[in-house]
């Protein structure tokens, strides 16, 4: 059977966000932060979009960047990170020059937090 029409990639963008003044305080959060991020535009991408992923997310300027980085690529679909906490100071600036709608993920690596073991770095 002849497809009638040739169908196209989904264009996603996707950015982890969290918190600038993290990163002097946690050895390596940082790092984890944009590897998760990375983690989740493999697998978005595996499943046949066309990802353009940002990285990280952690203060205004790279808000706007952000933003700016999405409309370049023309993604239709955002998906936003929560690998921290963050400001929304941060974050808006992305939604505010890119328009496209956004789904939040708040993930974590593990299925189950080990609260025993775990700082506040963690």
């Amino acid at each position: 059977m002849e497809k009638i029409k040739e169908t196209r990639k989904p264009k996603i963008g996707i950015y982890t966000m969290g918190l600038k003044t993290d990163w002097s305080q946690f050895e390596g959060l940082r790092e984890r932060m944009i590897g998760y991020g990375e983690f989740i535009a493999k697998k978005v991408s595996d499943m046949g979009a066309e990802v353009s992923f940002y990285g990280l997310v952690d203060c205004e300027e790279e808000g706007r960047k952000c933003g700016e980085f999405f409309n370049e690529k023309g993604v239709g679909l955002i998906f936003a990170h929560a690998g921290t906490y963050v400001t929304s100071a941060s974050v808006l600036p992305v939604h505010q020059i890119c328009k496209a709608p956004v789904v939040i993920l708040n993930l974590q690596p593990t299925a189950q937090i080990n609260y025993q073991k775990t700082s506040t770095g963690e």
